[in-house]
């Protein structure tokens, strides 16, 4: 009897202390937290308080960076959401867009630091719509963007997302559209979460065809869009500047297959493959800190896999000598390590490549993508065969970051 009145004591203490129990909450990891919320009304109200949720993201920092939870990996050629989980700290399971039934195949555009911006395309008779969205798939918490300028007919929006919690609760979202009938002109438009509300045309500017869009990320207050070939663009946020980026200069006497953007621990990187026969070789730059040159981070080559990972399938009848022998490229952290790791795709196998350490690893096993067993369906299914599938992972934060 004594033991448990001592117990019922000590949570009375903590029940009637709120800056106590919220020193005890802040600690606790996300997925448990949220269960708690069914504690009662006082719990409840204090987890889902805008403030506690920023404290409690800022306070899961660690050295200064938010780490990832998980890698969300898609598909090209599956339902758009449709993806797989790769855990990078313990299995998540993620609720994806099943609290968003009204709006259908959604497709993860960019990943910010627990916020997914997400684009929901439907066909209809006369037009394709298309609808953008922010979730937390954590919280399950959503917010569709509306847009104050529609984009001209044939042409669509390039939406992008810059947030970053342990700087501000605020998120903004950049938009670049067609501007007039003309071939070329665009404006940039931006949303402020803060405000609720769109600055419209602040930067005119001639679109440059070779620039993706469509590929963002969100890195030192910048958004920087990758390119098909010559220089990529970054836009600065604080001085609502446009810029160009030069891309890394090529280590070998070929020409750039295509390159992946990555951001970790604040660093802009890109890994860049190249046309050359047996495209077994990439390299990864690092771009300095002053924004004045890229140096080489590393080169890697696949070939050293053969031995290790035997069951890959090099010489399958649709591997194209002249594009590399994998899908995708992510450089990301895993738990308290300070050296990036280097993450690609092959056939259904998640590799990892340790800098430190100068080894692959196998990560995790995805479910069979798509097989083709013939000639006649490789060429009309080009771009499905194994081992190079397109494929594209975004890095997942789990946290409690506010819509």
């Amino acid at each position: 009897m004594k033991k448990t009145l001592i117990i019922i004591s000590s949570a009375d203490t903590i029940g009637n202390n709120p800056d106590l129990l919220r020193e005890i909450l802040l600690r606790l990891p996300t997925k448990p937290l949220l269960k708690f919320k069914c504690v009662s009304k006082q719990w409840f109200s204090l987890i889902s308080n805008r403030h506690f949720c920023l404290s409690h993201t800022r306070h899961h920092q660690v050295n200064g960076f938010l780490t990832p939870t998980a890698l969300l990996i898609k598909w090209y050629y599956t339902l758009p959401s449709e993806f797989d989980v790769v855990p990078l700290k313990h299995d998540s399971k993620i609720p994806f867009f099943d609290y968003m039934n009204y709006a259908p195949n959604i497709n993860v555009l960019q990943s910010c630091y627990g916020l997914l911006l997400c684009e929901s395309v439907v066909d209809s008779p006369k037009d394709i719509i298309s609808r953008y969205f922010i979730c937390n798939p954590t919280t399950k918490k959503f917010k569709e963007l509306s847009f104050p300028k529609k984009p001209f007919q044939g042409s669509k929006f390039y939406v992008s997302m810059a947030f970053d919690p342990l700087k501000s609760p605020h998120y903004k979202i950049i938009c670049v559209r067609k501007a007039s009938d003309k071939f070329s002109k665009c404006e940039l438009d931006i949303y402020s979460s803060e405000t609720d509300s769109w600055s419209l045309s602040i930067i005119n500017f001639d679109l440059n065809y070779s620039i993706r869009f469509e590929d963002a990320v969100f890195c030192n207050g910048k958004i920087h869009w990758n390119c098909y070939w010559k220089d990529a663009l970054y836009f600065d946020l604080e001085n609502e500047s446009l810029e160009t980026l030069p891309m890394p200069i090529s280590t070998i006497e070929a020409p750039m297959e295509r390159s992946y953007f990555a951001e970790c621990r604040g660093i802009l990187y890109v890994a860049v493959t190249y046309f050359i026969v047996v495209c077994l070789e990439f390299d990864v730059f690092e771009m300095a800190s002053d924004y004045s040159h890229w140096f080489l981070k590393h080169r890697l080559y696949i070939g050293d896999l053969v031995k290790d990972f035997p069951e890959i399938m090099w010489d399958s009848p649709g591997f194209d000598l002249s594009s590399p022998g994998f899908s995708d490229v992510c450089i990301t952290q895993f738990g308290k390590e300070e050296e990036p790791k280097v993450v690609v795709w092959i056939e259904n196998k998640v590799i990892v490549y340790d800098i430190k350490d100068g080894a692959w690893k196998s990560l995790y096993d995805l479910r069979p993508g798509i097989k083709v067993d013939s000639l006649d369906e490789y060429h009309q299914y080009l771009d499905f065969i194994l081992p190079y599938q397109s494929i594209h992972a975004f890095q997942y934060f789990e946290n409690l970051s506010s819509i």
